[in-house]
């Protein structure tokens, strides 16, 4: 079969293509399209940060309830009733930990065991993101520019230092080909499958039965039946009017949200590449990665040709004019212009110049 074939392409390391060589100012674009893309990069980081700032807080707001050591005082916590919209929930997660313990969600995960779960699921990201900072360190010492655009931390090293960094790999990925955009795009986002399952999925399954839990005894009978966005924002009122008590309920309720509205996008592109690479697997035939970084050292080498050949018609053309200068100034001489050749100081200082391009540094073809 033709999808079993061996691949048509082969990686080389080639050692010009490092930071060390290469200018990335020659790549500046100053195009406000550019720029606006620019800032999503800022964006996306805040986004992570925030994301591990709402699974800490709500791990923090469980160690403060007592759920680690079973101190929870569920005679303060219990209301007058399953459904009734007076539940006490003084200690955070008195509503959670004190229900029924036979309902479908303690089935489903026990009461007893989501703190940990929490916490291991946090010492997971923490782990990985040590993983990752220390595998970026590496590609960001070796200088080399297709490992540090594959690498998530080294790109953002790179990017978030330096708006030139940020429109030299955007010029890198601007490829024609769909084919090459969809490689990359199959790539970077199967890059954060690790994070997404082993690190966030379980924390993000137990925010969802904790929101389960604590909606359940906050929504009224008359909104029972109603849409669940209501049945949301009605409880979200409810804890907001009774923040002074219910506060810790309603950080972790909001947090929560936050935390399971962000990994549902990130589930969604996941999704989509992973269905997108079975086409994909018919063209690339061996490892993406390897692919991918075939793909981008292909593209670095037609944008320094680009860029070396766009310096010598610069310069040409300066030299050129320059030339067609000096014949003026030795007709102008001829007739008797005293203010042409020698005496002319604009002469001097174009014979004290060096062509246009020249002075600059370099890009390597």
């Amino acid at each position: 079969m033709a999808c079993c074939e061996t691949a048509k392409w082969k990686r080389e390391e080639i050692p010009d293509h490092k930071f060390d060589y290469i200018d990335v100012d020659d790549f500046i674009d100053d195009n406000w399209v550019r720029k606006l893309q620019y800032s999503f990069i800022f964006f996306l980081t805040v986004k992570s940060v925030l994301v591990y700032t709402a699974d800490l807080t709500i791990l923090a707001l469980m160690i403060d309830s007592g759920v680690f050591t079973n101190s929870i005082d569920c005679g303060a916590a219990s209301g007058s009733g399953e459904g009734s919209t007076t539940t006490d929930l003084t200690k955070g997660f008195g509503a959670i930990f004190c229900t029924n313990g036979t309902s479908i969600t303690s089935q489903l995960a026990p009461k007893t065991a989501r703190p940990w779960i929490m916490l291991a699921s946090v010492i997971m990201s923490l782990v990985l993101l040590l993983l990752d900072w220390r595998k970026g360190r590496i590609v960001i010492k070796s200088r080399d520019i297709s490992y540090s655009l594959t690498n998530h931390v080294a790109y953002r090293y790179y990017v978030l230092k330096s708006y030139p960094h940020y429109c030299f790999f955007s010029e890198i990925l601007n490829s024609r080909k769909s084919v090459d955009v969809l490689a990359f795009f199959v790539f970077f986002a199967f890059k954060s499958w690790k994070r997404l399952f082993l690190a966030e999925f379980p924390r993000v399954y137990i925010n969802v039965l904790n929101m389960y839990d604590v909606l359940k005894g906050l929504i009224p009978q008359d909104l029972k039946y109603e849409n669940p966005i209501i049945q949301y924002a009605n409880a979200i009122a409810i804890l907001f009017a009774s923040r002074a008590k219910n506060g810790a309920a309603l950080a972790t309720l909001i947090l929560s949200t936050f935390t399971i509205t962000m990994w549902f996008f990130s589930f969604c592109v996941i999704v989509a590449a992973f269905f997108m690479y079975f086409p994909l697997l018919y063209i690339v035939r061996g490892n993406l990665k390897e692919y991918v970084c075939h793909k981008i050292d292909k593209r670095i080498s037609e944008i320094l040709k680009k860029k070396s050949r766009k310096r010598t018609e610069e310069a040409r053309k300066a030299e050129l004019a320059e030339l067609e200068r000096l014949q003026q100034l030795k007709a102008r001489a001829k007739n008797g212009d005293p203010t042409a050749a020698g005496h002319d100081p604009d002469a001097l200082a174009f014979k004290a110049a060096a062509p246009l391009g020249l002075t600059q540094r370099p890009t390597l073809p």
